[in-house]
């Protein structure tokens, strides 16, 4: 039987998607700014930005889950985040406004519900325009803040993640862009590159070298055909690492002498050991939303009051079980590892093996660093998960893959569901 999406709600979609991505950017940008204004305009920000962030999230939230296994996982899982949310220490003003205009605190619990928006006649296209321009204003926020980033780099970091992480996407759906965009995205990933190697981030580079290695093998592994372009794209990838390896050794005593002089050190073992020793008694259930650990920081700026109890921890993995335990981090891989291996293995298109590329990268960054924050790039992860379970856009061939990314809602519209096994 013929399927027909109404080509007006497709067009209402995709301004839905559109007013979402803008109120998470905004309160991003908030975040960015915070080193440079007072807290109350940032929070003035960050408040005009939620309005969008959750009345059209709200709205895109309307997708019925069909696969069984990720509706139990997936319930029982955001079960669990209720429960870490409702074991708030102090329900006061003060501690609401911080969890409310914090990026990591509460908004993790609920940026899963990405996952939903997800359906049969889901209009990607939107969603590469958004990284595309952000990748755009990555550069010119660079060349303005360029000065202050080895002062403050917080800010580089914020920046970095809310303009370019978006960019590795289009290097792993790389078969299905226009030059345009290729360029952009590759430039964007390499000037995070740079930014992070100079700053001595070594998440951040590890997270933007993934992009690229991750980006090239899905095209060599799983675009068909083009064999001539995949030779010659082994000798430039080659020819990229000589250069890359080649510039380092050049720079390293400049740009990069911080990098070389921390590689080995190991800043971590003392605050890990007093999260294992301060956990001992809740691993299996965390701490719940205000959950924090005994660390002591020493500090020479008297102007600071010592920090001695931290609600961060730099991993991601970590971080879940302080707050949710065990419990908490099994349902979360209970969701995500299927969800790698069904869009890797159980689909006939690149765009649904890139999510699960995109979630399996997610997974390896939680453990250097990867804190689920409210982050466009968590957003992404949760919405590759809903195209990995989404078993329509997995068996969707080449052509119709297209159709959702290249040629509007009209096209979208003409979309045939495959039939549920």
């Amino acid at each position: 039987m013929e399927y027909q999406t109404d080509f007006y709600s497709l067009l209402k979609r995709d301004k839905d998607i559109s007013f979402f991505f803008l109120g998470a950017v905004i309160f991003l940008i908030g975040i960015l700014l915070s080193d440079l204004i007072p807290p109350t305009r940032v929070q003035l920000i960050e408040a005009v930005a939620l309005i969008p962030f959750l009345f059209y999230g709200f709205k895109l939230t309307g997708a019925r889950i069909e696969n069984p296994y990720f509706k139990s996982m997936f319930t029982l899982f955001m079960i669990s985040n209720a429960v870490i949310i409702l074991r708030i220490d102090k329900l006061n003003y003060i501690n609401i406004k911080d969890s409310l205009f914090s990026d990591f605190r509460f908004w993790p619990y609920l940026i899963p519900f990405a996952a939903l928006f997800v359906t049969k006649s889901f209009f990607f296209g939107k969603i590469f325009s958004w990284i595309y321009w952000l990748g755009l204003a990555f550069f010119i926020l660079s060349i303005v803040l360029w000065k202050t980033y080895p002062q403050k780099t917080g800010m580089a970091e914020q920046a970095i993640w809310t303009f370019s992480s978006g960019s590795g996407f289009i290097l792993l759906t790389w078969v299905y862009h226009n030059a345009k965009k290729k360029i952009v995205a590759v430039a964007a990933i390499l000037l995070a590159l740079y930014i992070s190697t100079m700053l001595a981030r070594r998440n951040i580079m590890l997270t933007n070298i993934n992009f690229i290695v991750f980006g090239f093998l899905c095209f060599l592994l799983f675009v068909k055909g083009q064999s001539t372009k995949k030779l010659l794209s082994i000798y430039g990838f080659f020819i990229i690492i000589m250069a890359g390896m080649y510039f380092f050794q050049q720079q390293k005593k400049t740009s990069f002498k911080l990098i070389t002089s921390r590689v080995k050190d190991d800043s971590r073992e003392y605050v890990f050991n007093q999260y294992f020793t301060s956990m001992e008694d809740y691993m299996w259930f965390g701490k719940g939303l205000d959950g924090t650990y005994y660390c002591p920081l020493v500090t020479d700026d008297i102007d600071i009051d010592a920090v001695e109890y931290r609600d961060l921890i730099e991993c991601g993995y970590l971080q879940v079980i302080l707050k949710g335990g065990y419990l908490n981090l099994a349902l979360f891989l209970a969701i995500m590892v299927p969800a790698v291996f069904l869009g890797l293995f159980q689909s006939r298109n690149v765009f649904s093996k890139a999510c699960g590329f995109i979630i399996l990268l997610w997974l390896i960054d939680m453990g250097p660093y990867g804190l689920p924050t409210l982050s466009l790039r968590y957003i992404l992860v949760w919405i590759c998960v809903g195209v990995c379970y989404n078993k329509n856009i997995r068996l969707y061939g080449e052509d119709e893959i297209k159709k959702l990314i290249h040629r509007g809602p009209k096209a979208a519209a003409t979309l045939h569901p495959i039939t549920q096994q």
